[in-house]
């Protein structure tokens, strides 16, 4: 609940710089931010393994574990409320 309820809070500041954005793109644009985080997780090699070391697997099943989720926000919309 505290996340949504920050995630809203963001969306209104950039709603306010942005005025095209509309309600209904709420969910589109949470799920954009959630793909992207999880790519640059992906793409940054001390990220990766500071993640690795964090849950004690390897940096190839987090690569994997990270693609995995990435792929899921691909085709899956948020309803925040």
């Amino acid at each position: 609940m505290l996340q949504t309820l920050s995630t809203s809070r963001v969306f209104l500041a950039l709603k306010s710089f942005f005025l095209d954005l509309s309600p209904f793109s709420l969910s589109e644009w949470a799920v954009n931010i959630q793909r992207d985080s999880y790519a640059s997780y992906v793409g940054h090699y001390p990220l990766l393994s500071y993640f690795a070391v964090a849950e004690n697997e390897s940096i190839g099943r987090e690569r994997y574990n990270f693609m995995q989720v990435s792929h899921q926000y691909r085709y899956r919309v948020l309803l925040i409320v």
